[in-house]
């Protein structure tokens, strides 16, 4: 303790609550705001990856990580100067993004996945006389023998999203080349399609399609065992 008269040797600066509340508001709704420039971005990110735009959507997240300082300048947002603090804005940004990136891509939203397929009905042409096909694992349809030869079938699929096939093809097993059957689409579930099998033959068959009006590069496989 300094004598009377003396100068302390350590003088305690004065803390200024009003401007240490002001600058951890200003924080706060720096943070909010990054946090909402990442959902935003990270949903349009989404939206193009399914509009077959993927490569714009990550480099749309590229600029908008590095240049995050500037855009918030631009924008008058007040931020910490920090070095601890811009990285953790960057960090929100990256991972708000990538959240709402994913929640786009995925249920209830959108599904990116294949459709599955749930089963198979077949009547021999000219007739109503539907009998289910058994589906086993690996999408192999079992054909019964009453429907050897040239019959209708209906395959049918579950999305969560509406689809259009666009292409179906088969080939014996045996076989490496592909030949394309004419079909149409019913409803968002179903195609309809007649197809003649022979006794004893394996078939691969596999069906293009296409979503938001961008073909799929994945074709959706499945087997028919006559």
């Amino acid at each position: 303790m300094p004598k009377p008269g003396e100068q302390p040797l350590f003088e305690e600066p004065k803390f200024d609550e009003k401007e240490y509340l002001m600058s951890e508001m200003q924080r706060a709704k720096g943070i909010i705001f990054v946090f909402f420039l990442g959902a935003g971005t990270g949903a349009a990110a989404g939206y193009l990856q399914l509009a077959g735009y993927w490569y714009i959507a990550v480099l749309i997240m590229l600029l908008f990580l590095v240049f995050l300082g500037k855009i918030l300048r631009f924008l008058r947002v007040k931020t910490s100067a920090k070095a601890s603090h811009k990285f953790l804005n960057g960090a929100i940004y990256f991972f708000s993004w990538l959240l709402f990136w994913i929640v786009v891509l995925n249920v209830p939203i959108h599904s990116v996945s294949a459709p599955e397929l749930t089963g198979m009905q077949g009547a021999p042409v000219h007739t109503n006389s539907w009998t289910s096909v058994s589906l086993s694992g690996g999408n192999v349809f079992t054909v019964p023998s009453s429907l050897i030869g040239n019959s209708t079938y209906n395959l049918s699929f579950i999305y969560r999203n509406n689809i259009t096939i666009i292409g179906l093809q088969y080939r014996p097993t045996s076989s490496t080349t592909w030949t394309g059957e004419s079909f149409s689409q019913v409803s968002v579930h179903k195609i309809v399609f007649t197809f003649s099998g022979s006794v004893n033959t394996d078939y691969n068959f596999r069906m293009y399609w296409e979503n938001h009006g961008v073909n799929q590069s994945a074709p959706i496989y499945f087997y028919m065992d006559f």
